[in-house]
Parts: structure tokens; sequence; C-alpha cells
């Protein structure tokens, strides 16, 4: 869960409404229906009075002062996949499982990315050389949004969560 808010007197530059704040939840993708109205609660609860609970869609409540079904807004954030290539060299003591270590390490650096979380192919590099016993170097890695990635980084928006799958890894030994 991830709170934003706009204290100016105007619209910011993420559509939210003068003095409101904005709940954006990550629920996995697809999220689970109801998410929003399991939220609602409390998000109602912790709603600070004659401010706006912004969302790109809402949550329906009871209101527990009035006993009256209320919608609160809740943003779901929305899933933006990722697609890494990369090129390593090994030191020839890597073993026969090397491609999945390092699928599996680019997966779990990846799991602790945040909604709207930029992400960099400096930091993937690192997950590699930390955890894959065997890897001398990496001499390129591209991630992207699309299966052909040709960037340094990713800047996903205020709504949205980095995903990484191991099918969207592509690892090879560099010649």
């Amino acid at each position: 869960v991830v709170v934003r808010g706009n204290e100016t007197l105007a619209t910011d530059s993420d559509g939210r409404p003068a003095k409101s704040f904005e709940v954006i939840v990550w629920a996995g993708s697809p999220a689970p229906s109801g998410i929003r109205n399991l939220v609602a609660p409390a998000v109602l609860a912790k709603k600070p009075v004659g401010i706006a609970a912004y969302g790109i869609g809402s949550g329906t409540t009871t209101d527990p002062d009035t006993g009256q079904s209320v919608s609160v807004g809740v943003t779901v954030a929305t899933a933006l996949r990722l697609y890494v290539e990369l090129e390593v060299v090994l030191s020839g003591t890597e073993g026969s499982e090397w491609q999945t270590q390092i699928k599996a390490a680019l997966v779990a650096r990846a799991a602790e990315y945040t909604i709207g979380s930029r992400v960099y192919s400096s930091q993937l590099i690192a997950a590699v050389l930390d955890d894959v016993a065997g890897v001398v170097a990496i001499t390129s890695l591209t991630v992207g949004v699309s299966a052909s990635p040709v960037t340094q980084s990713v800047s996903p928006t205020s709504r949205e969560m980095p995903t990484l799958a191991s099918d969207d890894i592509t690892v090879a030994e560099a010649p």
C-alpha cells in the first residue's frame, strides 16, 4: 500500500483533486475481486475529517458514525510487466543450474520493488553478482516493457507496480 497526498489547492499532475489523498494498493495481478471493498473500511477509519479519499475506483463500507453505506476512493495498482535480457561471463565453476539461479536472483530483486519504483539495470546487475556463484561479470543487461528491452531503466507511473517473471528473462553466456 502506498498513500500519496495532494496538499495544494489545485488538481495535481496525477489527477488527485485539491486537498485529497489517494490509497494505492497492490494485491497481485490480477487483483482479487472485491479488493477495494476490503480496503475501504481501513481508509475510512484513518481518513482525516474534511479531506477527500480519492481513488480510481471506490470501495463500499459502512460509516460507523452514521450507519450509512459510503463510497470510499481506493486505487488498485496495475502491473507493469518487465522484460530483461542479459549476457554473463562465467567462471567455469557455476554448475549446471546457472541460468535458473540468475533468473531466481532477478525475480527476487524485482519482488522488492514498490508501487511506482523506478527500475535500474544496475540494481538487477548487483542482484546477480551478489547472489549467483560463478558469474564473473555481466557484459550487458537491458530492461524494458517489451519482449525486446533496450533501456537501462524503466519509470512506472505512480500507480504501476513493476513485476518480473522468469519467463520474461533471457540469459545467455557472453561469447
